[in-house]
């Protein structure tokens, strides 16, 4: 351990040397300051800390991103070309050890890097907030916050039906598909239906159940986003939410625009004893509505304070540079620096590109690039997470089984893989060899 301790500590007084710690505070200090003033939000605070939130922290994200990587690229590599890595595989440590000790020096650059962004960004929000006045309290209620969502229970498929679906498909000529993807199918059509609420008086309903008990000081709102099914000179929609199953149930009438996210504060007594509660809309424009699928309708209700959320959403970002530190390092291994960055961009990208195929399952099955559309999937798969900047300018509640499983998955399981292809390239490639 010392030895690679000693590799840990000659990089950062590198980086320190170098200066290049102090020059990544200026971008962050931008973050935290200048994105706020460039970027006019709705005109609300409310919309104004969401901006800051999402803004800031993605640009800290992508400014740190970029110089990982590139660190990562050049730690080794440059070394190798310039010659100076020779006193150090000449002593008696392994390369494996090298690799392992510049892996921890961006790891403690990294995160005294966004330690600083955190707090730099937590610093300019109470700067912000400071005179927000009435919006204070919805501030609180809805962003600076965290709370759990509880989505509407999904309807059941019967096996009766799925099985008439897939009989149907065959006998016209579809090709075989697992009965598990049926079920989906079927209940997406299902989902898809109930979405459309139409005009003059239609409704349709969603079924909740919160299992967590309820705090008195905190509200609990309803979530959703919809759309109109035709053009109209307004975008305004009337309609009326139903809180309950009986007609004399609590009702609050809405006049909301559409494609915009909105928020309702309902009645808690709603709720029956098992914790259940049937919410209807009532459409009562004069056209067809659509409620949004990605945004709910859902429940929102106070779970722990905005601090610990925007804890578990900095060590989620920490953990994501771990990750992109050991694909930097590895390529570095192997390639010189332009190619070896060249190969970490492509990396990263084929990452994102398995985000689209979980959401674009069928494509797994397209032609002969079906296997390797497959693996790509199953290896890629896995990566995929919560977006952990947009839960938090949300104020919904990042799980803390989210930020383990990312530790466990990223961080253990995937550095660790990528350590030990690291360690044989590296252990392959010829050094001290006479030119």
């Amino acid at each position: 351990m010392n030895r690679i301790f000693a590799i840990t500590s000659i990089a950062i007084r590198n980086a320190i040397r170098s200066k290049i710690v102090v020059m990544l505070m200026v971008p962050l200090i931008f973050a935290a300051v200048g994105i706020p003033l460039m970027i006019k939000g709705d005109g609300t605070m409310v919309g104004k800390v969401k901006i800051l939130l999402n803004y800031s922290l993605g640009f800290s994200l992508a400014v740190l991103s970029i110089v990982t990587l590139w660190s990562g690229c050049a730690s080794i590599s440059t070394e190798i070309h310039e010659k100076l890595i020779h006193t150090v595989v000449s002593k008696p440590i392994s390369r494996f050890q090298i690799w392992l000790g510049k892996w921890f020096a961006l790891l403690i650059v990294n995160f005294l890097l966004v330690a600083f962004a955190g707090i730099a960004i937590y610093g300019g929000l109470r700067w912000q907030t400071r005179l927000a006045g009435e919006e204070q309290e919805t501030l609180h209620q809805t962003v600076l916050t965290s709370r759990k969502m509880v989505p509407h229970i999904e309807p059941t498929v019967p096996d009766e039906m799925v099985k008439s679906y897939y009989e149907e498909a065959l006998r016209q000529g579809r090709p075989e598909i697992p009965i598990h993807r049926v079920r989906n199918t079927i209940k997406n059509e299902l989902l898809d239906r109930r979405a459309v609420v139409r005009k003059e008086g239609g409704e349709t309903f969603w079924l909740f159940e919160v299992k967590d008990k309820l705090r008195e000081d905190h509200p609990l709102y309803l979530r959703y986003r919809f759309d109109l099914l035709a053009m109209a000179s307004e975008s305004e929609s009337p309609g009326i939410w139903r809180f309950g199953k009986q007609a004399d149930s609590p009702q609050i009438p809405v006049l909301h625009e559409a494609q915009l996210i909105h928020e309702i504060e309902i009645p808690k007594e709603s709720i029956d004893a098992d914790g259940r509660v049937m919410i209807t809309y009532v459409n009562q424009s004069s056209m067809d509505v659509l409620m949004d699928r990605n945004y709910g309708p859902s429940l929102l209700f106070y779970r722990e304070p905005f601090v610990v959320n925007y804890m578990k959403a900095l060590l989620m970002l920490f953990f994501q540079l771990a990750f992109l530190a050991a694909i930097g390092l590895t390529a570095g291994s192997l390639f010189s620096l332009p190619v070896a960055a060249l190969v970490s961009f492509f990396l990263i990208l084929l990452q994102s590109f398995g985000g689209f195929l979980e959401k674009y399952e069928q494509i797994t099955q397209s032609g002969i690039l079906g296997p390797f559309y497959k693996f790509l999937h199953m290896l890629t798969g896995p990566l995929q997470g919560p977006n952990a900047m947009e839960q938090l300018a949300n104020g919904n509640q990042i799980a803390a089984m989210s930020v383990v499983s990312m530790f466990l998955i990223k961080v253990l399981l995937y550095c660790g893989v990528i350590a030990l292809i690291g360690n044989l390239l590296f252990n392959r490639r010829e050094i001290g060899i006479p030119s």
